[in-house]
């Protein structure tokens, strides 16, 4: 029987890490303020274009006016904050 040989090549695709964390390690009162984190990498071999990250507020969370930083887009009617990027592969 004789041998043969499999070549198998990856696929170059994008592989997003995404993490949050507040400026509090304990409850949080009425009237506190809180910073929210989000850090973000692509850990793939392939840029991820066109991406839409959104993070939803919770509705007993007020937001500060101008707070949203690298172009996020705070949406009142929705609670929500939007941010529209391009990653670059290992970014």
């Amino acid at each position: 029987m004789g041998a043969s040989a499999i070549h198998a090549q990856a696929g170059s695709e994008p592989l997003l890490r995404l993490s949050k964390s507040a400026s509090t390690s304990g409850p949080v009162r009425v009237g506190d303020t809180y910073r929210y984190e989000l850090c973000y990498q692509n850990t793939g071999n392939a840029g991820a274009t066109d991406t839409i990250l959104y993070d939803e507020l919770p509705r007993n969370v007020d937001y500060i006016q101008g707070s949203v930083t690298d172009d996020g887009v705070y949406t009142a009617y929705n609670h929500r904050i939007t941010w529209a990027w391009r990653f670059s592969a290992g970014q």
